[in-house]
């Protein structure tokens, strides 16, 4: 302490921004914060004033001995944790004692200092008391332990085993503690006993040790919190606790927090066990509908293939014709079934992707319509196509999953629909720019509609809603996996509804447009019987003698040599005899499987150019990437298409189909003997059938030139040759011809035509 008749600079320690001792009638205090920078005036005019630095170098005072018994107080109040957070501004005092003063008004010293250390004592004792009752009521297990760090090498056996409290110190545990540790305060008295008891293994107790004593040492504050460590303990009972630590430190003394993780650690791991067991049953699932699948294409192979070939027979009655037509539609509801199945699977893994490519846009709906119209025509509803714009010729998007959201819609309007009508409408918003158009398909019914407390049900899987006859027809997946395949093509379907007045469902997709999309050939009205050039040689592996046998009866009356083998073995056997043009071959077979096959294929120099179709009744996505992989050219699902079969075998083998020559075919042999000349309908007419082929309005088209056909026997020439190529879904064709036969009206009539009108 410095006596000063004027000022003093203030500085700060620690949370104390100044002290100064002073006068108050004969009472001697010391005031703690009120910190000022300069002069610093008491009455009666005077000030003590410490420039409070580390303790240790307090100068002299007016009393030699003050300065001592200023440091013992403040030591007591600091080391006892009483604390003074004084703003600056704001005055804290603490007595200090009774001074004795001078004849000039002057302090000499201060007396009674003992009672006031007495004083410091008691409050140091009963915050002692307060901060012990807080730790031993805390709700978290919380040991303390004493420690002396100075003069400690760490890196010695005996400083590490002093720096964490193995030289006999003191520790003191709450109840919290003892009562989830187990341990009772006298088997933990020191800290040597906590470390023995709760970490039996030397090595694991040593690595724990090591660890809390290095980040002790790397700290260079005087009070540190550690992070937190988990650490493995046993308990009293034996068993192992998973706690996390949480070790504070101030000046010699550590107090380590303990947060008990054993219960959510063993959740944790009964929901890992549980996921697990959920995945077990989800892959248990997916290799059940996996084999399910299989067992039931292999059949329907045999059904689907045979109906394909009898519906090619020139001897069927109309009525076995319609019954064949029966059977191949039962059979194909049936494999809708099981792909609805698979595709749920998929979509709950996760592993539903889109496969975008290009195709003409107008052929696609005009083979949805068709498909629909069919349907809509048995139930004697009216059908309507409509577009309000003209539709871009080539689209890239998912064709397969496109056609099945439509056909879902669709199927469903005209299944809730007992009269009326039936509207699929496709809107349409160029964008040049970006090369992409933004379609809108919106199903309309007139159908019974469905209750608003039903249309949030709609889209979840298994659900159906409506009349308990009507739902008996399907699964309830259709609608959800619609959903599904739209979310992932960006868009949403949404559904507005009229319970007896019908319902409409509509979805917006933004897809690009291409304009180098290759003509889908169609083969629903063109059927091979034979091809040009060299016959050629197939061999057909399969185990199963129904699946050879379709497709020995598909491509027999066609005019190939066919060859048969049950298994890889023997079809290698094959290949090495007769050396065939193409091989189609099953994955699971005996003694040889398609894969080993395969292989063996690749691998020699004879034959590894061969063309190799794999065939399976297993449509999972992965298998057949395994397939292509393994070295097959292509892959033919099973029930086997025929329009599918004879499109790769046309690819691989570059064949040249003759095709049976169709009704209009021979009708247009029988016209153009009678009359080779073309006679066109009028101008006004042919405009109209523009109109509608640019718009895509292919509905209205083919049924204006049918009624052209019926009415004007002399144009018959002309509605038969358009006809011929819609059916073709030539459109590009049709339109050419129309403007064609427009340029050539116009030029005969004198009149102005525009090819965009």
């Amino acid at each position: 302490m410095t006596y000063l008749e004027d000022s003093a600079e203030c500085k700060s320690f620690t949370e104390v921004e100044d002290i100064r001792a002073f006068p108050q009638g004969k009472l001697a205090l010391m005031q703690i914060g009120g910190a000022t920078v300069g002069r610093a005036v008491f009455e009666p005019g005077w000030s003590w004033s410490t420039s409070v630095q580390p303790l240790a170098n307090t100068s002299t005072c007016l009393a030699p001995h003050f300065q001592y018994h200023v440091k013992g107080i403040l030591h007591v109040v600091m080391d006892d944790g009483t604390e003074f957070d004084c703003k600056p501004g704001d005055v804290s005092y603490l007595p200090m004692g009774h001074l004795a003063w001078t004849v000039g008004d002057k302090p000499v010293e201060v007396i009674d200092f003992q009672g006031m250390i007495d004083y410091a004592e008691q409050q140091r004792a009963k915050a002692e008391k307060t901060l012990n009752r807080l730790i031993m009521q805390s709700p978290l297990p919380m040991l303390v332990f004493e420690h002396d760090v100075q003069n400690i090498n760490p890196l010695s056996n005996q400083g590490f085993r002093d720096l964490m409290g193995f030289s006999c110190a003191k520790a003191l545990s709450n109840q919290r503690f003892q009562d989830i540790l187990g341990f009772t305060a006298e088997e933990i008295t020191e800290i040597s006993d906590w470390w023995n008891l709760a970490f039996p293994n030397e090595a694991y107790r040593f690595q724990v040790m090591h660890e809390w004593s290095t980040k002790l040492q790397e700290s260079d504050q005087s009070e540190i919190s550690v992070e937190p460590s988990t650490v493995e303990i046993q308990l009293k009972n034996g068993e192992i606790g998973l706690f996390q630590v949480h070790l504070s430190r101030v000046e010699t003394q550590s107090i380590a927090v303990f947060v008990d993780l054993t219960e959510q650690a063993r959740y944790n791991a009964e929901l890992e066990k549980a996921k697990q067991a959920a995945d077990q049953a989800n892959q248990a699932k997916s290799d059940f509908l996996a084999n399910m699948s299989h067992e039931l294409r292999t059949p329907l192979n045999g059904i689907l293939g045979y109906a394909q070939i009898l519906g090619c027979s020139k001897t069927l009655s109309d009525k076995e014709q319609n019954g064949i037509n029966i059977i191949h539609q039962c059979g194909s509801h049936l494999l809708t079934l099981i792909n609805d199945i698979l595709d749920l699977s998929k979509i709950e893994a996760r592993k539903l992707a889109l496969v975008p490519k290009a195709f003409h846009f107008g052929s696609f709906l005009q083979g949805v319509v068709e498909i629909c119209q069919v349907r809509a025509e048995q139930k004697k509803l009216t059908f309507e196509y409509e577009t309000d714009s003209e539709l871009p010729q080539g689209i890239a998007v998912d064709e397969t999953r496109l056609r099945q959201v439509l056909i879902n819609l669709l199927g469903n309007a005209i299944k809730f629909t007992d009269r009326g009508t039936v509207t699929l409408r496709v809107n349409c918003q160029n964008d040049p720019r970006m090369q992409t158009a933004m379609l809108t398909f919106t199903v309309t019914d007139t159908g019974v509609g469905i209750a608003p407390e039903d249309v949030g049900r709609l889209f979840q899987s298994f659900e159906q809603v409506g009349a308990q006859h009507r739902q008996a027809e399907g699964t309830g997946l259709g609608l959800a996996i619609s959903q599904k395949i739209v979310q992932l093509m960006g868009g949403q379907i949404q559904v507005r509804s009229e319970l007896g007045q019908g319902s409409h469902f509509f979805f917006t997709v933004t897809v690009p447009i291409v304009l180098d999309w290759q003509q889908q050939q169609t083969w629903a009205t063109k059927k091979p019987i034979g091809y040009g050039g060299e016959r050629r040689k197939i061999l057909i592996i399969d185990d199963r003698w129904e699946n050879r046998s379709v497709l020995l009866n598909l491509l027999e009356p066609l005019g190939f040599t066919l060859l048969e083998a049950s298994n890889g073995k023997e079809g290698l056997d094959q290949i090495q005899r007769t050396q065939p043009d193409l091989i189609i071959t099953d994955i699971a077979m005996p003694v040889m499987n398609g894969f080993e096959l395969l292989k063996q294929i690749r691998q020699s120099e004879s034959f590894k150019h061969l063309k190799v179709l794999v065939s399976s009744a297993s449509v999972a996505q992965t298998d057949q990437q395994m397939a292509l992989r393994a070295g097959g050219d292509d892959f033919l699902p099973k029930p086997v298409p025929a329009s599918t079969l004879f499109q790769l075998l046309e690819e691989h083998l570059h064949l040249n189909w003759m095709y049976e020559p169709s009704s209009e075919d021979c009708q247009k042999d029988s016209t153009q003997s009678d009359s080779d000349e073309e006679v066109l309908p009028p101008l006004a007419v042919l405009e109209e059938l523009l109109s509608l082929a640019q718009k895509g309005r292919f509905k209205k088209f083919t049924d204006l030139m049918t009624d052209i056909r019926q009415q004007d026997p002399r144009s018959q020439v002309f509605a038969e040759k358009i006809l011929r190529l819609a059916k073709q879904y030539q459109f590009e064709e049709i339109e050419q011809q129309l403007q064609t036969h427009l340029k050539s009206q116009s030029n005969v009539l004198g009149v102005q035509f525009n090819e965009h009108s």
